[in-house]
């Protein structure tokens, strides 16, 4: 699949075995960015930030992320949050406790951070902490 949009991905380990992802993003024209793949260390997806801006035009509210595995899993859909997003506030997803072991990530795979309904070139950001598992 051929890239739409452009993300950057930074990764920066935070001390303790926690590393956060933070990945910068700039819809197309038609809103969307997708087909670029990250990989992610082993451990669990302990919380994601999501900030509607990063230093551009805000994105159309209601805005939507996934992070896709290798067989089109969100693996942010147990946050409770990434889709309907606001474009004026950021915004932090936690797992619940009970539900921490389907956030495992598989470091043999590759994920797709996806973003849709973002507006014609707009930007944002989304943090991915992940910690041990």
């Amino acid at each position: 699949m051929a890239a739409v949009g452009s993300f950057t991905v930074t990764a920066s380990d935070l001390g303790g075995q926690l590393t956060k992802y933070s990945v910068a993003w700039t819809s197309s024209s038609g809103g969307a960015v997708s087909g670029v793949t990250m990989a992610l260390k082993r451990g669990r997806i302990l919380a994601v930030k999501y900030v509607p801006t990063n230093g551009g035009s805000q994105p159309s509210n209601d805005y939507t992320v996934q992070l896709l595995d290798g067989d089109g899993v969100d693996a942010l859909c147990a946050t409770g949050v990434g889709s309907g997003l606001s474009n004026t506030a950021a915004s932090i997803a936690v797992p619940a406790m009970s539900s921490l072991a389907a956030f495992l990530i598989d470091p043999t795979q590759t994920y797709t951070p996806t973003v849709a309904s973002a507006g014609n070139v707009k930007n944002g950001r989304f943090d991915l902490f992940v910690g041990p598992g």
